[in-house]
């Protein structure tokens, strides 16, 4: 398919590392070297990745330059002037990569250096329509398509090609969580406050579902195809068609693996939660069923070895994040132990042609 979508003038990225370039008309990239300031850097992400919708000022005052401060540092004229200092800073910094590296060497104007990555309305901020923010794009798109399927109820007994191939695009677009490495660098800046959560959260936790679920369908996709290319009236063929299944139930093995141990690994994603009355989030449910999953498929294909590996990491990880509160569930235990024995034979015959 020919890509008629005309390229942005300004393309941005959010996860994991935020990064924004020019795009000289031409073919060149500039990049536009953002200083990890943590506001000046939250303010971009903040109005960026709502991608057009224009935000009322108080809000972005309220949750990113007045967040965690005393009433007495976050009076209305400081927190406008933090606003406005961070604003213009980072248009200045555009206008200087626009003169000095695009315009200056070409000897004339190529691009306006009065770009300006923001759009305003009576008080509402919005990101200008000048810039696209290419993973999210490709993340957001994707996971329509995989969203859609589900909800028409074309995601039950397979997986569609369409639907794995959009699979396959979003994990390849998904380099890390929203803003993880600002997160990493500033924890501080994006602790829960007065009760409440930062605003880095939602956007956190949404892509994560995004990224997971098409994880789960990707296994999900080659746990079918390994089903299907057994062929019991055909003897001559079982030799080739067996090496296939045990091909496809590998790769749903490690997706689900994948699955397990990232649906786990944050305490920020607002959906990882262990109470201390063995309460816990729904993602701890939905990786100790990838958990599962992986390990049935590993004892089918004779793996026992991987299945102790993939065990062992999981029970660490899991313990660590939980500060010990967390217990397998029994139904994980057992399978668990019928992997690494590879006894009921009959249990994971019933159990991979029929996923739990």
């Amino acid at each position: 398919v020919q890509n008629t979508v005309p390229e942005p003038l300004i393309s941005l990225r959010l996860l994991k590392d935020i990064s924004m370039t020019i795009n000289v008309p031409g073919g060149r990239h500039v990049v536009v070297p953002l200083t990890l300031n943590a506001k000046r850097v939250q303010l971009l992400a903040y109005i960026a990745w709502r991608r057009g919708e224009l935000i009322d000022r108080d809000k972005i005052l309220e949750h990113v330059f007045g967040w965690g401060l005393s009433d007495e540092e976050a009076t209305e004229d400081k927190l406008s002037e933090r606003f406005e200092s961070h604003k213009k800073l980072l248009r200045k910094k555009v206008r200087e990569i626009v003169v000095e590296q695009i315009n200056t060497p070409a000897g004339r104007q190529i691009i306006d250096p009065d770009l300006d990555p923001f759009s305003s309305d009576s008080g509402f901020w919005g990101l200008s329509d000048i810039c696209r923010i290419d993973d999210i794009e490709a993340v957001e798109t994707n996971y329509k398509v995989i969203s859609f399927a589900r909800k028409e109820g074309k995601l039950v007994d397979e997986i569609p090609e369409y639907v794995k191939e959009a699979c396959d695009l979003l994990i390849a677009n998904y380099q890390g969580d929203f803003l993880a490495s600002l997160l990493k660098k500033y924890p501080s800046e994006f602790r829960s406050w007065q009760g409440r959560s930062s605003w880095v959260r939602k956007p956190y936790t949404h892509y994560r579902d995004c990224h997971l679920d098409a994880l789960w369908y990707a296994a999900e996709y080659e746990w079918r195809m390994g089903q299907r290319s057994v062929d019991p009236e055909n003897a001559e063929m079982q030799e080739v068609t067996q090496r296939k299944q045990q091909e496809h139930f590998g790769r749903a093995a490690q997706k689900y693996q994948s699955y397990a141990m990232y649906a786990c690994n944050s305490k920020f994603d607002a959906k990882v939660t262990f109470g201390a009355h063995g309460e816990f989030g729904e993602r701890i449910g939905m990786s100790e069923r990838a958990l599962r999953r992986c390990v049935v498929l590993l004892g089918a294909i004779g793996k026992t070895d991987l299945v102790n590996q993939v065990w062992s990491a999981y029970y660490t990880q899991m313990k660590s994040i939980s500060d010990q509160r967390w217990q397998p569930s029994k139904e994980t235990q057992a399978d668990v132990e019928a992997a690494r024995s590879q006894t009921s034979a009959y249990r994971f015959a019933a159990q991979v042609s029929q996923p739990s």
